[in-house]
């Protein structure tokens, strides 16, 4: 290796050295104090930067605290706090760095508010957020709002779960929030208004600089802020413009400032898009426009594709490693329908200040955006409708491709040829489609335990037919992990959802699901009848069975009625001599009960009751059942699930458990 190729490497090391050394420095200067907090219960005074938003138990407030940034939740009704207020109040504090924040304080009752006379500068531009939003929502609702909000605040806490989950599947989450994009269509239309780079840096270096600040400082928006004044600056002081320079400049800045925010997935993935459309975007381009007839169309298709495509190659692996997922139609939603969100992003603005000057005048204008909003969500729903839109790399076929495709990145970097591989990465991902969905409609059953937290959903596929038992999670979102789990297979229709009952851990994601996955049939015992409203389903009476490919559902409601607990449906999945069996929350009395009034086979799988709890799966249930397997579908919880003394009865009788906190999802195959 010779001298030139080594200072690159040298470069990198000394940069890794130099970032774990200002670190641990920054800790010990500006955050010693701060993480001594952490676990204590004392009166603590902080400063709101933000104003309440509903929580799952009352509310929660963006702070400082000892200057450091903080998440308040409490549960009190006093909701009148604005930025720059000092709140203060007996608080429980967990020290941690996590989603920019580095602590977390949780107080019950309402905090006390004292209001300053004047409001300190550096709080005024998250105050002009507060107020763009509040211009938004005068004429905007609903996930028309939550974009344009987004797009122009950074302000994501307003979007709808079906919102995320389309975002998600098509690869377009970047586009709903203030990143890079929103910095660069900017610059791209003030240097289109002023036509000169030396005139643009006195007008769109503070203009630019107002929105990143409006932003909160987001990591993306800073980095796209640095380069694009990298950019403008260059000419100006005779220096002509690296785009791979300007990257690792804003990169040293953003750590020097604040070295955490390298942990936050936002910056990994802005900085990994960044370098890939630095690196081969512009080559991209000038190949696929080698291929096609030259015109305004094909122009901008072929730039939104090579952008895309060499933000895909470094930012994949991060998406992979942190949601275990990709979106494999990015490049296709991105190309068709990044312009109309860079559109709204221009013109929306001018609704809000024409609201002001003539309210007319904005709405009819707000219709057109409407309209922008209307096409884009509407065609980003279907495309997140596709089978195989999201990959999971949890399944081997997957992980393998996305290897074989890495190496072949590698080997195009060490051999200087790159169409062979790409022609290899990309020619094998269809074939890697069609084995999957063969892999997953083969004979026999498959059921697959989700990992929604603590809550149940369970998805069970036989010879092309699907059924879904529970969904419902606390803290995590059943509805679209079981969607995106049936899209990932390639299921667009559900022949049965079955719910055990009527308890929100079970059922708070089936409005989700409902409305993302066409859903012939919905179960439930007769004695929900009167909790559920929100869908349409039958109630059963009596044991009933249903065929799902070639196995056969068992259902059976349960009529020993003790608690509500007990007002469950069981479901016996059966094939061949593979049992599965799932008893909701019932408790032992009523695993008694069943085993009266239904057959069971031994040896097969269990799904351990009411989430582990040490009033079910108890020994005379495992006794006659003898399960080779119990899975546990729990999650964070304060009940103490899964129970010790359940533990203790599976391991005394050497069946094998797996806990989805632990394991995450679970798959079982019969063949």
């Amino acid at each position: 290796m010779t001298l030139k190729q080594l200072k690159p490497v040298a470069i990198a090391v000394i940069l890794v050295i130099l970032y774990f050394g200002w670190r641990w420095g920054y800790h010990r200067l500006f955050l010693f104090d701060t993480y001594k907090l952490d676990g204590t219960t004392q009166s603590i005074t902080a400063v709101a930067e933000g104003v309440p938003e509903a929580s799952r138990y009352g509310y929660s407030l963006e702070a400082r605290i000892n200057g450091a940034k903080a998440i308040v939740y409490f549960s009190g009704t006093r909701t009148d706090i604005r930025i720059g207020d000092e709140i203060s109040g007996l608080m429980k504090i967990t020290a941690g760095y996590e989603n920019g924040r580095h602590l977390k304080a949780a107080m019950g009752g309402s905090p006390t508010v004292t209001r300053p006379d004047k409001l300190k500068l550096r709080y005024f531009p998250l105050v002009w957020a507060s107020k763009i939003s509040e211009a938004v929502s005068d004429i905007y609702e609903g996930d028309e709002a939550a974009i344009i909000d987004g797009i122009l605040t950074g302000k994501k806490s307003d979007f709808s779960q079906n919102l995320k989950s389309d975002l998600s599947a098509t690869g377009m989450s970047h586009v709903a929030s203030v990143s890079g994009l929103h910095v660069s269509t900017l610059a791209g239309f003030i240097l289109l208004l002023v036509r000169s780079r030396k005139v643009a840096v006195f007008v769109l270096l503070p203009l630019l600089f107002g929105f990143v600040a409006i932003a909160g400082f987001t990591p993306s928006a800073l980095r796209a802020f640095i380069m694009y004044a990298m950019f403008l600056l260059a000419p100006l002081i005779f220096r002509e413009y690296n785009g791979l320079q300007a990257l690792t400049v804003a990169f040293v800045v953003l750590a020097f400032v604040n070295p955490y925010c390298v942990q936050d997935v936002g910056m990994q993935l802005s900085f990994a898009s960044a370098l890939g459309i630095v690196l081969f975007s512009s080559k991209l381009n000038r190949y696929f426009l080698s291929k096609l007839k030259k015109n305004f169309v094909t122009k901008f298709l072929s730039s939104a594709l090579a952008s895309t495509l060499s933000a895909l190659v470094f930012s994949t692996p991060i998406m992979a490693l942190h949601f275990g997922s990709f979106s494999i139609i990015s490049p296709l939603t991105n190309m068709l329908l990044l312009w109309i969100v860079s559109l709204v992003f221009i013109l929306a603005p001018f609704t809000l200040v024409l609201s002001l000057v003539w309210l007319p005048l904005g709405t009819l204008l707000a219709y057109a955006v409407k309209l922008l909003l209307t096409v884009f969500l509407q065609a980003m729903d279907i495309a997140a409708r596709l089978p195989m839109s999201v990959l999971y790399v949890d399944e081997p076929l997957v992980l393998g491709w996305l290897l074989f495709a890495y190496c072949m990145i590698v080997t195009a970097f060490v051999f200087k040829v790159w169409k062979l591989q790409a022609a290899l990465a990309i020619g094998t991902l269809p074939i890697i489609i069609v084995l999957l969905i063969f892999v997953k409609n083969s004979s026999g059953v498959e059921i697959t335990v989700l990992n929604v937290g603590q809550g149940q959903c369970v998805v069970i596929r036989s010879e092309g037919q699907t059924a879904v038992v529970d969904c419902g999670g606390n803290y995590l979102d059943a509805g679209n992990i079981a969607a995106d789990y049936l899209s990932s297979v390639g299921e667009k229709n559900l022949d049965y959802l079955l719910l055990t009952h009527a308890h929100s851990d079970h059922v708070n994601g089936v409005t989700t699901l409902l409305s993302r996955v066409e859903t012939a049939k919905t179960i439930l015992p007769q004695f929900s009848k009167d909790e559920v409203t929100d869908f349409s389903s039958e109630f059963l009476i009596e044991n009933t069975a249903l065929t799902l490919g070639k196995a056969t559902l068992h259902l059976v409601p349960s009529q020993w009625i003790e608690s509500t607990n007990e007002q469950c449906m069981a479901v016996i999945c059966t094939y061949k001599d593979f049992s599965f069996a799932i008893t909701g929350d019932l408790s032992g009395s009523s695993e008694r009960w069943l085993l009266r009034v239904a057959d069971f086979m031994k040896n097969g799988v269990l799904v351990a009751g009411h989430h582990g709890s040490a009033y079910a799966t108890s020994d005379e249930w495992l006794d006659v059942l003898s399960p080779q397997t119990a899975i546990i579908s729990v999650g964070t919880n304060t009940f103490g699930h899964p129970s010790q003394s359940v533990l203790e009865r599976l391991n005394a009788r050497n069946i094998e458990v797996y806990q989805t906190i632990e394991s995450g999802s679970i798959v079982i195959k019969a063949q």
